[in-house]
């Protein structure tokens, strides 16, 4: 896009689904707009239900992953804190 004149973040919007930090860094530079994070740090909340089912116990129907929308504006606030 920027090869063709295009500025992301600004003649387009872009919302990045990844939440990693190379996305935060574009964010702070204005060329994502938005980041909605899908957290890949459910492996231990998984691997507990799965062992939970597999032992026969009662595993609730609802599990809840914690996942956030950012945007653009707060990204200096967050960019340091991400684990991935």
């Amino acid at each position: 896009m920027e090869k063709k004149g295009i500025k992301p973040g600004k003649d387009i919007v872009i919302i990045s689904f990844d939440g990693i930090h190379d996305a935060f860094q574009a964010m702070t530079e204005g060329k994502i707009n938005c980041v909605m994070e899908c957290n890949p740090l459910t492996g231990k909340l998984l691997a507990s239900a799965i062992k939970t089912v597999i032992n026969g116990d009662p595993i609730s129907k609802k599990n809840y992953v914690q996942e956030e929308l950012f945007p653009a504006d707060t990204a200096k606030d967050y960019i340091d804190s991400r684990k991935y």
